[in-house]
């Protein structure tokens, strides 16, 4: 094996450890939040938020991946990451603070005044963690960065539950995120010592900005797309519709949670270093769609067809009006992780221009569709959001196309056994549903007996399929029994 393949199990290893802890805290605290505050006052955060995370695109300005993704990566270079880091972030803090008033008056709620007076302290403190995080995730020092990134998950959680039980509303959940910040840049100064530790220069400052344009622009349009439900909703309807959809995004998103978060900081760095040593990426990025999908499509099908106990079981009758959301954007979650991971795979091949392109069609489809279907209900937002999905992958293809020897036979010899594993999956789940309705099962019954089954339904498929998943299975268990048969022979 080589040395690249094993930095690459190790480092998906400690990041699936790392974003397991913490998101496993994250689901905790919402079920518990969700019981504990109303949807309209999820709902002033949720717009807080999204308001603050496009002003985070434009802060990071694609600082992180111009670090990654460099062949020849230098001090001068690093020191000026750091000055464009702390140019950009501490300017957005000075026009997020003067504006916070005029986002409030525009939602017509003044809360929102204090949740951004809060929410924008952020930027004047992420310069401090956010270029050291990228040269660790560079070097894919991801045991050091599961430290650190634990240490802040636990602090989020520890604050945003006891501000919530005291009674502080919407600004628990605003509290909690800063009290993370704070954790990961105490984090990294513990962790990094001396290292990663330079003083900005302006010299190199304009090499970044080049870099940062494309990148940046591509990010801003997709914080965009991924907001504007919120922000139309908010707009054009009220912000108990933006709770109810957030809600169920938010349910949609438990697979982001628990499996895609831990790839994507892995994969740059990877494809990356792949690009570095021989430049032949189509393979590895084929397999890693096969192995996505053979998680992402079951799941989502799954979750189609049992919505209405899960969102009973995990939030609570308050937001059964989010059920049918829930089936509608599991849909388009199906279309979304057919062509994944084509962000990082062409900032690694250094394809920025056309990942910008890419990115401002799929979000303006959205956004569009959003837009639109906000004058005639929550429902039909989301419909729009399937549309625009199934269209923005057909795009996405076309693109890959321009740059990669890929067609749609390579692709479907990769994915056909995660179609497999989809439609025997979702067959189950049609069963437990029928059985949990006729014989009056209980939420947790349905949902606990239709894990455990389709579990061992799914691994039964891999073990018949031969899929890459069991055979990496396969190869870590006989790791682990070598590993053990050393330890037995030198203690004899």
């Amino acid at each position: 094996m080589s040395d690249l393949a094993v930095k690459l199990k190790s480092s998906l290893t400690y990041s699936f450890l790392d974003k397991y802890i913490g998101y496993i805290l994250r689901f905790i605290s919402t079920i518990i939040v969700a019981r504990l505050l109303s949807p309209e006052e999820i709902g002033i955060y949720s717009v807080a938020f999204v308001l603050i995370s496009i002003g985070h695109v434009l802060r990071d300005f694609g600082v992180a991946q111009y670090l990654i993704q460099q062949k020849e990566l230098n001090e001068q270079k690093i020191r000026a990451a750091f000055a464009t880091m702390f140019f950009i972030a501490w300017s957005l803090w000075l026009i997020l603070f003067v504006c916070k008033s005029q986002f409030a008056q525009f939602y017509d709620e003044p809360r929102l005044n204090d949740a951004l007076t809060v929410l924008t302290i952020i930027f004047l403190l992420a310069p401090f963690g956010s270029v050291r995080i990228a040269l660790l995730r560079r070097d894919m020092h991801f045991k050091t960065l599961a430290k650190i990134n634990v240490f802040s998950y636990t602090s989020l959680f520890i604050v945003t539950l006891t501000l919530c039980y005291m009674g502080y509303s919407f600004m628990s959940l605003v509290w909690g995120q800063l009290a993370g910040v704070v954790a990961t840049i105490l984090g990294c100064i513990v962790a990094c010592g001396r290292r990663y530790w330079y003083w900005p220069s302006l010299s190199g400052m304009k090499d970044v900005f080049k870099f940062g344009i494309n990148i940046t622009s591509a990010n801003i349009a997709e914080n965009t797309a991924e907001g504007a439900p919120d922000l139309f909703i908010g707009k054009l309807l009220n912000m108990e519709s933006v709770g109810i959809f957030s809600r169920a995004q938010g349910c949609v998103s438990l697979f982001k949670i628990f499996v895609s978060a831990s790839v994507w900081p892995v994969i740059l760095p990877y494809f990356s270093m792949k690009n570095r040593e021989d430049g032949d990426i189509l393979p590895d990025y084929l397999k890693a769609i096969e192995i996505y999908t053979a998680f992402a499509w079951p799941f989502f099908i799954c979750l189609m067809i049992l919505a209405e106990p899960i969102v009973l079981l995990l939030y609570g009758s308050q937001w059964i009006a989010s059920i049918q959301l829930v089936k509608v954007l599991s849909l388009a979650a199906v279309f979304e992780a057919s062509f994944a991971f084509r962000n990082p795979l062409l900032v690694a091949m250094g394809h920025t221009g056309l990942n910008l392109r890419i990115q401002l069609v799929i979000s303006g489809l959205k956004v569009f569709a959003i837009c639109v279907g906000c004058f005639y209900g929550l429902f039909y937002a989301a419909i729009g959001l399937v549309v625009a999905d199934f269209i923005s992958q057909v795009y996405v293809y076309c693109g890959l196309k321009k740059v990669l020897p890929l067609n749609l036979t390579q692709w479907y010899q990769h994915i056909r056994s995660s179609i497999l594993l989809s439609l025997s999956l979702g067959g189950m789940s049609l069963i437990f549903l029928w059985l949990a309705k006729n014989y009056h099962w209980s939420d947790w019954q349905t949902i606990s007996l239709s894990v455990l089954c389709g579990l061992g339904l799914w691994i039964c498929h891999l073990c018949i399929l031969k899929h890459p998943i069991y055979t990496h299975i396969i190869a870590g268990i006989m790791r682990l029994k070598l590993k053990g048969n050393k330890l037995g022979e030198g203690s004899v």
